[in-house]
């Protein structure tokens, strides 16, 4: 996620194989596509180093203004591609921010059982509908998870069957889900680089553990604004106020009638 008109980097990482080998050594080129279905556009080209990563400088007059645009990255030995978004916001745009497992699934648990059992995590009911409130009215719908990297494309593609705004999904640097404090460390890195270098604003946050109460807190988002799922509803981070609790989302989505637009 960049700010319109900022000059970045494009990064990405490869691996290969069930035990995720680092791609090192090897030309990558990058393409940018403005316009859904239209032509792919050669952005630069890069060696991925030890750690499988390239960084290729973008030229930001490319892209005409906010907006997600679709990026794809080709290893010239193989021709093996992966795609990804570039989304670009206009400075101080509006956000809301979701947490996927125990907060659109019905529990942390669904994960597992999808991964080892083949079983479509289940999802609360009308949480599609709130999130596409939201993203109506001008926010930008941040998914913000501790899963790994490697299931960022199983993440998106849930979140695209069970009908839910798109919008950037974030994850974990790491190979395995990361749990405990070090999931808050992550979220709350996250959403300060975002404040920070995107210069998005966070309005709104859905979470259901503790992890996520303080990490939005922690970020400072006022926890008036924080909605969490479950039996952590209504908590709060030490010095901070009680979050609100939300028993699910149907009753919920009556109260965002009154949301105001992003930009009032």
């Amino acid at each position: 996620m960049v700010q319109s008109g900022d000059a970045f980097s494009l990064r990405a990482r490869f691996r290969y194989g069930l035990v995720s080998k680092d791609l090192e050594e090897e030309p990558v080129e990058a393409f940018v596509r403005l316009e859904e279905c239209g032509e792919w556009i050669f952005i630069g080209d890069a060696v991925t180093d030890d750690d499988g990563m390239v960084d290729i400088p973008f030229d930001a007059s490319l892209l005409p203004g906010p907006g997600s645009y679709e990026v794809e990255l080709v290893v010239l030995g193989d021709i093996s591609r992966a795609r990804g978004q570039i989304e670009v916001v206009s400075p101080g745009q509006p956000m809301v921010v979701f947490d996927i497992d125990g907060t659109l699934t019905l529990s942390d648990s669904e994960l597992t059982d999808e991964l080892l059992g083949g079983r479509e995590a289940a999802m609360y009911e009308a949480s599609p509908e709130v999130a596409w409130r939201y993203a109506d009215e001008g926010y930008l719908v941040v998914y913000l998870s501790g899963r790994p990297h490697m299931l960022q494309d199983m993440s998106r593609r849930w979140l695209e069957r069970h009908g839910f705004p798109a919008g950037p999904i974030i994850t974990t640097d790491h190979l395995f889900e990361v749990t405990g404090p070090l999931v808050e460390v992550h979220k709350v890195e996250k959403l300060e680089d975002l404040i920070d270098r995107a210069g998005v604003s966070l309005y709104y946050a859905y979470g259901n553990a503790t992890t996520d109460v303080c990490s939005y807190a922690e970020a400072g988002l006022d926890p008036a604004y924080t909605y969490i799922v479950g039996e952590n509803g209504g908590s709060a981070c030490d010095g901070y106020a009680a979050t609100v609790a939300l028993d699910g989302y149907e009753e919920h989505l009556e109260s965002l009638d009154a949301l105001p637009a992003a930009w009032e």
